[in-house]
């Protein structure tokens, strides 16, 4: 039996939303539950950090679980913000499963950000697997599977590749 029944999709100072219903589509088809697009949320400025000019990857986790409608739903956060953990110069995303909420940046995924011409394939395929990572540390009994790192090698062996190449045609 699935842990979680449903994902629910929010975002928040996304340069392009869009990118929202091309994730959904993927996210269904890869874990098989409802991906639900639930809308534009704001993160509190309160988990900034002037030091860094970041925001702090917990503390948003933490404000996340507000938005958790059920205790079978998983909360997925996509945002354009900088995060980072005490311990880390920055993260690409965070989950936790004691919460069942999960954040993931863009704001690293673009190639622009290393000075790079932008490549919308490659950032796409990017923001899927940082979101399919993320999620699986909540739902890996979703793929009948009991480590994270075999839905690392679905995604290697293109199993989730398929699913995003598919919704980037939508």
């Amino acid at each position: 039996m699935c842990r979680f029944d449903r994902i629910l999709i929010y975002w928040a100072e996304l340069p392009d939303p869009a990118i929202i219903s091309q994730l959904r589509i993927a996210l269904e088809g890869i874990f098989g539950v409802a991906a639900l697009e639930r809308g534009e949320i704001s993160i509190s400025r309160a988990f900034y950090s002037e030091e860094r000019g970041q925001y702090h990857a917990g503390k948003v986790l933490d404000g996340l679980l507000a938005l958790r409608e059920g205790q079978k739903d998983i909360v997925l956060c996509i945002t354009d913000l900088d995060l980072f953990v005490p311990e880390l110069n920055f993260v690409f995303g965070m989950a936790s499963s004691v919460q069942g909420c999960a954040l993931v940046s863009t704001k690293r995924l673009r190639n622009s950000f290393y000075g790079l011409p932008d490549d919308y394939e490659i950032f796409l395929r990017r923001l899927f697997t940082e979101a399919v990572h993320e999620t699986g540390f909540l739902t890996a009994q979703i793929l009948g599977v009991s480590c994270t790192f075999q839905i690392a090698w679905r995604i290697r062996t293109g199993r989730v590749l398929s699913f995003v190449r598919h919704a980037g045609k939508r």
